[in-house]
């Protein structure tokens, strides 16, 4: 077979003519057939191949279908996912101009805390940041690691004695009675003793955990709070220089520290009130201006809500006498009827806040009565005389009777033990929320001092919570002003008696004083296992606060406003000639939590 010179000079140029495309295509390359997105083309490893959009072709795309997700309630039923619409590869968004926006977001006037540091000297803003970091941040998380239900402790004969010894319910194990068996638990019930009553120094009472309250904050918050937190002209019942600030709860660590720099204020302290739904600060003012100014100056402030000065309260209760041990001088529990209605209640399953001075908890008479304790001024815990007393009229079960001998008291430490026994705002603050939230029923306050607003706030707070607020109404005589928190509308207020019904010559009256209680040589629980007499406003108030308890062990959802309705219904009347002011009662304990008809709610 001949080629003609002409057919292989056509085939020459066609191979020239072809080298160029030969050349372009991978060894590896494969033809595939045609796509959505157009004619038959490369494979690209970025994705399809660029074309125009097509509708969507399941078929010939495999993977058009969503990602597998066993969350996803996916029906195969339904059409077949369909994939987003591209734009095309050729598509560049429009470059937009550097022009600034003409919607500002509003902000806060902070000056440059290094200028504030420069000019006044003494604020570090550094440590002011770090400080409010510190003060602000929640406490460190507690990792729980799972026990193994199946875990079997190893076969030691040490822990099997020490087992045998501690008894089944460690801890707080019920105290073993006398042939060697492990008595009944019952629930804060008081220590028996060999006859079958309430005392002995040796038992323990069962501890009871409770959740934390929850507590209902405030429906609405105003930005700022009416009126002005200045302290009145010529008062000098506060620490002169310090102001507790009010402002709200999501302002940040930084944003807090720039409002003590603006005022040249040192942050000392820092909570979040549950009571009033804000952080309350207590700050130190660094130069010369008064309380007053500063107060001023931080109302004006558009992140304070309020601010005040951090005002002194003192204990009320006069100079201890002469050593006592005689249990014959306890007329109070005949007067308020207490040995009756122990029949009936002993405080069981209540828990009675208490905001004092130190208790001594080793005393024989709280022996197991104080459920927890919150240390306000240096974690010492110190005992005193006078919280040692208030505590003991509400829980003593040993050769004293506490007007709730199975209460259980949550011990605040907010008074110091000098001469003055005084305590500030700020830490009666802290311990009412504290109180609050560990879920008391009641507060006892026997203390006294000037209005309030940040306390009052609070007291509003515990009272529409359902907690009852009791408080002594002060030894300052009856010609003087209202003190507080006695005179608080959410208060019960309580004035003493003596043996004879008469009014102490020393308790506050007033329309706010209904309820009264003895309070004139009492016999009391001292430091160190001893006993004194005491008088005051403040022993009445801590009776009246147990028989509160009594109270509510019978009825557990009194309110508040039917505790002082069912004091003042049940109460004896005093003869307005014995000092008592209008319509005083003297409390009736047996009365009080004795089955009867409901009473009419008395107004707040």
């Amino acid at each position: 077979m001949s080629i003609s010179c002409r057919s292989l000079q056509i085939m020459k140029w066609a191979a020239l003519l072809a080298l160029p495309l030969l050349i372009a295509i991978p060894a590896d390359a494969q033809f595939g057939p045609p796509s959505e997105f157009g004619p038959p083309s490369f494979p690209n490893q970025y994705g399809p191949p660029s074309g125009p959009n097509q509708p969507n072709n399941p078929q010939s795309v495999p993977n058009n279908q969503p990602p597998s997700n066993p969350y996803n309630n996916y029906n195969s039923s339904q059409p077949p996912y369909e994939q987003p619409e591209l734009p095309p590869n050729d598509y560049v968004p429009p470059e937009l101009p550097n022009v600034p926006s003409t919607q500002t977001t509003p902000q806060l006037s902070t000056p440059n805390l290094n200028d504030v540091y420069r000019e006044n000297g003494g604020i570090d803003p550094t440590e002011a940041l770090r400080r409010a970091q510190e003060l602000s941040s929640p406490p460190p998380r507690v990792e729980f690691v799972p026990v193994d239900p199946f875990y079997t402790p190893p076969d030691d004969p040490d822990v099997r004695d020490q087992i045998r010894r501690l008894g089944p319910t460690v801890p707080n194990a019920p105290p073993p009675t006398l042939n060697g068996s492990v008595a009944p638990t019952v629930p804060n019930a008081p220590p028996p003793t060999l006859n079958g009553g309430v005392g002995g120094g040796g038992g323990t009472k069962t501890v009871v955990t409770q959740p934390p309250r929850v507590i209902r904050p405030p429906v609405a918050l105003p930005n700022k709070r009416p009126g002005t937190g200045a302290p009145a002209g010529g008062e000098q019942r506060l620490v002169p220089d310090q102001v507790v600030v009010e402002v709200a709860l999501a302002l940040t660590p930084a944003q807090i520290a720039a409002l003590e720099g603006r005022h040249n204020l040192v942050q000392l302290d820092q909570f979040a009130s549950q009571l009033s739904g804000t952080n309350m600060l207590l700050a130190r003012i660094t130069d010369q201006r008064t309380v007053a100014a500063v107060i001023v100056a931080l109302e004006n402030d558009a992140q304070v809500m309020a601010a005040q000065p951090n005002y002194l309260m003192a204990l009320q209760q006069l100079a201890s006498h002469q050593s006592a041990t005689d249990g014959t001088a306890q007329y109070a529990l005949a007067k308020l009827r207490l040995t009756q209605a122990h029949q009936l209640a002993l405080g069981n399953n209540v828990l009675v806040g208490v905001i004092d001075s130190g208790i001594d908890a080793a005393h024989p008479e709280l022996n197991g009565a104080i459920a927890e304790t919150y240390d306000l001024l240096d974690g010492s815990r110190a005992a005193h005389n006078h919280g040692t007393a208030i505590a003991g009229l509400i829980g003593a079960h040993s050769k004293l009777k506490g007007s709730a001998p199975a209460a259980r008291i949550l011990a605040v430490r907010a008074f110091d033990a000098s001469a003055t026994n005084q305590g500030t705002t700020f830490n009666v603050l802290k311990g009412l929320d504290w109180a609050a939230v560990k879920g008391a029923r009641v507060i006892n306050m026997s203390f006294a001092g000037p209005s309030d607003p940040a306390i009052h706030r609070s007291l509003d707070g515990a009272y529409k919570n359902g907690i009852v607020l009791i408080a002594a109404a002060g030894n300052a005589g009856p010609k003087s002003p209202p003190l507080y928190p006695a005179a608080d509308p959410a208060v019960i207020a309580i004035a003493a008696t003596d043996a004879d019904d008469k009014f102490y010559v020393g308790s506050n009256r007033g329309r706010h004083v209904s309820i009264a209680a003895p309070g004139v040589d009492i016999l009391v629980a001292a430091p160190g296992g001893r006993y004194q007499l005491l008088s005051g406003t403040s022993l009445s108030a801590a009776e009246i606060s147990g028989i509160v308890a009594l109270m509510i062990e019978r009825k557990p959802d009194l309110r508040p406003d039917q505790v002082r309705t069912i004091l003042l219904s049940t109460g004896k009347a005093i003869p307005e000639g014995r000092g008592a002011p209008p319509a005083a009662r003297l409390a009736d304990a047996y009365r009080a939590i004795a089955p009867g008809p409901v009473l009419p709610v008395a107004a707040r």
